[in-house]
């Protein structure tokens, strides 16, 4: 009797659950959304770890795409800013989300991250590319990555930590992009085996915080001269560039030139956008910086 009025339990428990799925999808359908997106909706997570001895932190985006592999972009926010304060703006997962990319979005330590000038964070002993390293092997036990296609993006003091993380650390990295940034002269002056990494930098020629031309100080070489290093670096001819013109939509005075260098496969492998009259700003105005960004690195695969 008892094992009767169990199973009568177990049945109606059933059919509660298969009741509140139907509800679930007739209001999936009515809102106009379908199963597939109800069951594997895009999920973000906030992860806390320890690194050498620092506690660190970051968020992460999963697509709601499943995929067998994903590839993974992780976007390094500007100085005395924050990762989820980074995605607000940024939004790479509006694009990621298409690609079937992860996005991540760490925090640098204190704000800032360690690029290599001796700044407070160096000085305290924080090790970035281990973070860096940390997090891709944490994607890689909890989810199926794609450690073929592992890209970095950063704007500002980001951006010159992605220059440091190309160097020293381009077996773990696929491509690379930065905005409004250039590197130290302790790092260009470390460069002296070429990492072949592409790379995309997106500059304004008006920046007042990073200097087109570079500051006097060594805290930033000149764009240009970055360009040469990363042209050696990709084996690219500068005789190879391709000029284009993004259409000057918002009128104001700010045209975007996008320059594309080619090796000898005709492979484009380094790429500069310059914002004309642009300053220290991650948008670009004429052209998505995070539609641009993501397009240029699903051409790219190791």
């Amino acid at each position: 009797m008892d094992r009767l009025k169990n199973k009568t339990l177990e049945r109606k428990r059933t059919d509660g659950i298969i009741y509140l799925l139907i509800l679930l999808i007739a209001a999936a359908f009515a809102f106009g959304f379908s199963v597939d997106s109800l069951f594997n909706a895009p999920q973000e997570l906030d992860i806390t770890m320890t690194s050498g001895r620092f506690e660190r932190h970051f968020r992460i985006h999963i697509p709601e795409s499943v995929e067998e592999s994903y590839p993974v972009v992780v976007a390094f926010h500007g100085g005395f800013d924050t990762g989820p304060d980074f995605q607000s703006y940024a939004r790479l997962e509006d694009y990621g989300d298409r690609l079937g990319m992860i996005t991540v979005y760490p925090d640098g330590y204190g704000g800032s991250w360690a690029n290599g000038y001796g700044s407070i964070v160096d000085r305290a002993g924080v090790d970035d590319i281990k973070f860096f390293n940390e997090i891709i092997e944490y994607l890689d036990t909890t989810y199926k990555i794609n450690k073929k296609r592992i890209y970095a993006v950063g704007h500002s003091n980001g951006g010159m930590f992605c220059h440091r993380l190309a160097h020293e650390n381009h077996e773990n990295l696929t491509a690379f992009a930065t905005v409004d940034a250039t590197m130290p002269d302790y790092i260009y002056n470390k460069y002296k085996t070429p990492t072949n990494l592409p790379v995309l930098m997106i500059n304004g020629d008006k920046d007042p915080k990073i200097p087109f031309d570079g500051s006097e100080d060594g805290f930033s070489i000149g764009v240009r001269k970055v360009l040469k290093l990363m042209l050696k670096n990709n084996e690219c001819d500068p005789g190879s560039m391709h000029l284009f013109y993004y259409p000057d939509l918002v009128k104001d005075n700010r045209r975007v030139r996008r320059e594309t260098y080619y090796n000898s496969l005709n492979q484009s492998r380094v790429e500069l956008i310059v914002v004309e009259n642009g300053v220290h700003n991650w948008f670009m105005e004429d052209a998505e910086n995070n539609e641009v960004i993501m397009n240029f690195f699903s051409r790219y695969s190791k």
